[in-house]
């Protein structure tokens, strides 16, 4: 799974940090295979920072983690990250949603759930059909507020 759905303690946010700075250094250094990683651990690191109501810093995370999807999938290294980046960007949304900025949510659920369309109806990716239903349902509440 390359998404960042687990939430590690928040005890464990430093050890995330030691890892993405470690990564970072390795990345600049030219291990570029790393990149992934860093991405990961940031949406890792995202999720802790929800659950202690951190919101600043989990949107920092995040942004940072679908920067960083973003730039493998669009220079054509990895195709295989879209349902990665299709997460970060509905948690994303849910942060803009919880702290009141409704048309940057509906905008990242709205990039989420096309993401998410194209790997279920036009890959045949059926596994995902709940992360698209979860995203639908996100969006849905975001509108009626």
């Amino acid at each position: 799974d390359n998404r960042g759905g687990s939430v590690p303690r928040l005890e464990g946010i430093g050890n995330y940090e030691e890892a993405i700075d470690i990564r970072r250094k390795l990345v600049n250094e030219g291990r570029t295979d790393l990149r992934e990683k860093v991405a990961w651990s940031l949406s890792n690191v995202g999720s802790s920072y929800m659950v202690v109501g951190r919101s600043d810093d989990a949107l920092e995370s995040y942004e940072e983690a679908i920067s960083t999807y973003d730039n493998l999938i669009e220079s054509g290294q990895r195709a295989d990250l879209r349902d990665a980046l299709a997460w970060c960007l509905m948690i994303r949304g849910n942060i803009y949603r919880d702290t009141g900025k409704k048309e940057l949510a509906i905008a990242d659920y709205d990039q989420s759930i096309q993401i998410y369309i194209s790997l279920v109806e036009d890959e045949g990716k059926k596994e995902l059909r709940s992360d698209l239903d979860r995203c639908v349902t996100a969006r849905d509440k975001a509108l009626k507020e």
